[in-house]
């Protein structure tokens, strides 16, 4: 009974991440990067201009998430930067004037 007990504690125990994560998102109009620090919420507007980091496609109306880039460093840091998503992944629409200008330039 008691050796159950201490195996029950044992397995909730949390465990040390491995790894450690470094999270940046970059704003999709004035291209600034966001320190994001750990432990907070996602923040929902850019910080140096102040537009909206949730964009959504008019077309098929549904929320689009961001992509992210990562790149290691060493073998336990991860420097994962989020970005915007120039068209929706559903309809394939573009959802932003500037990455329409960029496709038809030649």
């Amino acid at each position: 009974m008691a050796k159950d007990k201490k195996e029950r504690k044992e397995k909730k125990e949390v465990l040390k991440p491995r790894f450690h994560v470094h999270v940046d998102i970059q704003c999709g109009v004035c291209r600034s990067l966001i320190h994001h620090p750990e432990g907070e919420e996602f923040p929902k507007f850019c910080w140096s201009c102040g537009a909206t980091l949730i964009r959504f496609c008019l077309k098929c109306r549904k929320t689009v998430s961001m992509f992210f880039e990562e790149w290691w460093s060493s073998e336990n840091d991860c420097h994962r930067t989020y970005g915007p998503v120039r068209r929706c992944p559903w309809c394939r629409s573009f959802l932003s004037e500037d990455s329409i200008e960029e496709n038809w330039e030649e």
